[in-house]
């Protein structure tokens, strides 16, 4: 029996679409007493969820088709590739062709057999999960565990953002939320990354022998994201990847949570995780160009961000910089300072 996945996919798109006005129906888990339970229920009735239960309300209900179709897509994508080259393991040449042939052709179909709503997703959730997949592969040749470790976290970055955005700030969410296209001055820098590492490793192989270094390196991406994510998690619908310029009716200023320690916890957790790629990498010329490069960055975008939620907020704003720094190194902290 043929099964036509791209018509399954299509159909409960467009059903999402035709019935969002209606009331959410959704799924949640509830672990208790060791026992899974599935419970299914609208949300004209709360008064049938418990009260230490009403987070997982509120998650569960945040799920949307697109989330799912980044998930749906990323998950077999890493598991795939990662079999595949483990399969593969005795001929390490023949897997990484036969890897790039095979992730590049699913790629394509995507493409040509899915709407284009949906192949925006799949297609960069099936790429990054390739690149988590090849970076698990990859964790597990001694030589080289540092190069997977990035892999990893390279992939996982750039599909979360996505993932974080279709989740908390639905408003903004679209397939520049992968950031994977940033800016050129970000695509470059990826590059000579890149390039570094392979020119170190050619010309002096054992540069990389304390790999205490990288373990720094891993520990400073793993707090670096975990900022971002708690910051983007945080102020949810008042989150944007861009600058607002004019104020919506959603838009809060957020002051509790990881915004009660910094005022820019998705920056500087960017600039930690940034850094961290190339200590993990053991990359010295790029960890201080990226570290200066972020510096030049975020002084610039922070400035003129603050002015315009200024503008937002007025003295609400004002007597939360003189509260909360905003814990960029080395940046001068105007706001605080001025008022």
């Amino acid at each position: 029996m043929y099964f036509d996945s791209s018509k399954v996919i299509s159909f409960f798109y467009s059903f999402w679409i035709r019935q969002r006005s209606f009331s959410a129906i959704t799924v949640y888990v509830l672990l208790k007493n060791c026992k899974l339970k599935l419970n299914l229920f609208t949300f004209h009735s709360p008064s049938m969820i418990k009260e230490e239960n009403m987070w997982l309300v509120d998650f569960a209900r945040r799920w949307q088709p697109n989330s799912l179709i980044c998930l749906g897509f990323f998950i077999p994508a890493v598991v795939g590739v990662y079999a595949w080259m483990s399969f593969l393991s005795a001929d390490p040449a023949t897997a990484h062709i036969a890897t790039l042939v095979l992730s590049s052709t699913f790629i394509a179909l995507q493409y040509f057999a899915l709407p284009a709503a949906v192949s925006e997703i799949s297609m960069r959730s099936s790429l990054l999960g390739h690149v988590v997949g090849l970076g698990l592969f990859i964790a597990t040749a001694r030589p080289y565990w540092m190069l997977g470790v990035y892999l990893i976290f390279l992939g996982w970055f750039h599909w979360s953002e996505y993932l974080f955005a279709s989740l908390y700030c639905a408003h903004s969410c679209s397939k520049r939320s992968f950031i994977l296209n940033h800016s050129p001055a970000y695509i470059v820098a990826t590059l000579v990354s890149w390039l570094e590492f392979a020119v170190i490793q050619h010309m002096w192989p054992g540069f990389r022998h304390y790999s205490a270094i990288s373990v720094l390196g891993l520990i400073m991406c793993t707090v670096g994201e975990t900022l971002r994510k708690l910051a983007i998690s945080t102020a949810a619908e008042s989150f944007n990847h861009v600058v607002e310029e004019s104020k919506r009716k959603e838009h809060r200023l957020v002051t509790h949570g990881i915004y009660g320690f910094c005022r820019h916890p998705s920056y500087l957790g960017w600039w930690i995780f940034a850094v961290g790629t190339q200590v993990l990498l053991q990359n010295p010329v790029c960890a201080i160009a990226y570290f200066f490069g972020a510096r030049a960055f975020f002084a610039d975008r922070v400035e003129y961000e603050e002015e315009l939620l200024i503008e937002f907020f007025g003295d609400r704003y004002r007597e939360y910089c003189r509260r909360v720094p905003h814990r960029l190194p080395f940046v001068k902290d105007a706001s605080s300072e001025s008022h």
